[in-house]
């Protein structure tokens, strides 16, 4: 049993399937597999319930779920207090809404790439409260989102990063008409009610009680200044200074949307804690796996010297491992005119056997590596 099998089982159990939480903790399939059968092996119950469809967890399963993440609270709250900072690595997914990808998030991603060139990541785009929701289901490590979030997860952080003011687009030409005169005698492009903005620009019409004469709906601030720019009609939209600098250079109108002008802030929201312990476990397991492989190597460069008996141990569970990974395949996906029970059944009988002999032969893999007198 070991640390990374009771994350596995931690992330079935929050994302509902094998194949959802093998993307979560960035493992095959095949792998998560393994990871639950060893677990099964080690606590002697079965933890899934596989006559269904879906696998379910069984009482076992849910007792050993809810020990799992006690265990894996107590071992990243020590390791976040004995941590220390260094290079980042593995993945991380960001959520951003679609005016951030447009403006400053590639900047910030090439400058997160230089400083950490082992970081993966992972951009999704799309509405405020839809990232905040996933951020808070975990399937998202951060997101450029609105303020305030509607509704709002309870147990997200959130930082300021920047605020947009709220302009009135049109046409070229149009330079010596008001706002109001702009908005109420030409078409009016609206910006999607689904979206905060969207619901912003609204009520704020409402509360005005300027009559627009609405002909599109769009989703994309790209989409709407470009219909503006064709002379479709005006807008209202939410736009950073570079943006509105480009526009100036197009000879679009600008103008301030309601007195005072409205604003749209927008933040960073962050399970901060476990953003942070998962990236000092990754950090923590890449160290003990090159130390692990050292320790091999000198052990097999010194002539006189046995395999230690941790290189031993590790021999036999590596065949223990892929016996079992082979069997979930085989059972998984079986040959053809053999059921998974028979499969199985198999397995049963001849496991020790074939552990043995998968280890001999890795026995002497590593006896044909070290260097012979």
């Amino acid at each position: 049993m070991s640390l990374r099998a009771l994350r596995t089982l931690a992330a079935i159990a929050q994302h509902g399937s094998f194949a959802r939480a093998a993307e979560a903790v960035c493992l095959t399939q095949s792998a998560v597999s393994l990871h639950v059968r060893t677990l099964e092996e080690a606590f002697n119950a079965p933890l899934f319930d596989r006559s269904r469809r879906t696998p379910t967890l069984t009482e076992a399963g849910r007792r050993a779920v809810e020990r799992a993440r006690e265990i894996l609270a107590i071992y990243d709250g020590i390791a976040g207090e004995l941590g220390e900072g260094g290079e980042l690595a593995g993945r991380l997914r960001i959520g951003a809404i679609q005016t951030a990808l447009a403006g400053v998030l590639p900047a910030a991603l090439a400058a997160l790439r230089r400083q950490h060139p082992r970081l993966r990541v992972q951009v999704y785009s799309g509405m405020s409260a839809e990232l905040a929701s996933r951020l808070d289901a975990g399937e998202l490590d951060a997101a450029v989102t609105t303020e305030p979030v509607r509704p709002h997860p309870p147990g997200l952080i959130s930082t300021p990063l920047y605020q947009d003011g709220f302009w009135v687009i049109a046409p070229p030409g149009l330079h010596a008409q008001d706002a109001r005169t702009l908005l109420q005698q030409h078409p009016f492009i609206r910006f999607d009610r689904r979206s905060w903005a969207g619901r912003v620009i609204d009520s704020e019409l409402r509360r005005q009680r300027w009559q627009v004469h609405t002909e599109m709906e769009l989703d994309s601030q790209d989409a709407i200044v470009q219909m503006v720019a064709c002379g479709l009609g005006v807008a209202v939209a939410p736009l950073s200074r570079e943006v509105r600098a480009r526009l100036d250079g197009l000879g679009l109108t600008c103008l301030p949307f309601a007195e005072p002008q409205r604003l749209r802030r927008v933040v960073l929201l962050e399970q901060v804690e476990q953003l942070r312990r998962e990236q000092q476990a990754r950090r923590r397991q890449m160290k003990e796996d090159r130390l692990a492989w050292e320790q091999g190597i000198l052990s097999l460069a010194d002539r006189e010297a046995e395999p230690p008996e941790s290189l031993k141990w590790n021999i036999k569970t590596l065949a223990s491992e892929g016996i079992a990974m082979l069997e979930s395949q085989l059972t998984e996906q079986p040959p053809d005119g053999i059921t998974a029970a028979e499969v199985a059944a198999v397995f049963r009988l001849r496991r020790e056997r074939l552990q043995d002999t998968l280890a001999a032969l890795l026995e002497d893999i590593v006896q044909r590596m070290s260097p012979q007198p």
